[in-house]
């Protein structure tokens, strides 16, 4: 666990502990709420736990029809080569 750099003196409505996917998905839509949000990780950035670890992979297994296709036109529209790794 690493130690906070500075403390803030501000204060939140609310802090969501995690900044991942979902603690980054969550501190969003509570600000688009109009609430004053701090989101706090042990990490030394965004997304850098499980959410890095990610295989990010593209299945084609789903079980209907309009989930296979979606994740085919999705590998089929992906840029590649040169473009695709200045990402």
């Amino acid at each position: 666990m690493s130690v906070a750099r500075s403390v803030p003196t501000e204060r939140a409505d609310a802090v969501v502990i995690g900044a991942g996917v979902i603690g980054a998905a969550i501190a969003l839509e509570l600000a688009r709420r109009g609430r004053s949000t701090v989101c706090v990780d042990a990490l030394a950035g965004p997304s850098m736990g499980p959410t890095a670890g990610s295989c990010a992979i593209v299945r084609f297994h789903y079980s209907t029809a309009d989930g296979v296709a979606m994740a085919y036109e999705g590998v089929r529209s992906r840029p590649t080569g040169r473009a695709a790794r200045r990402r």
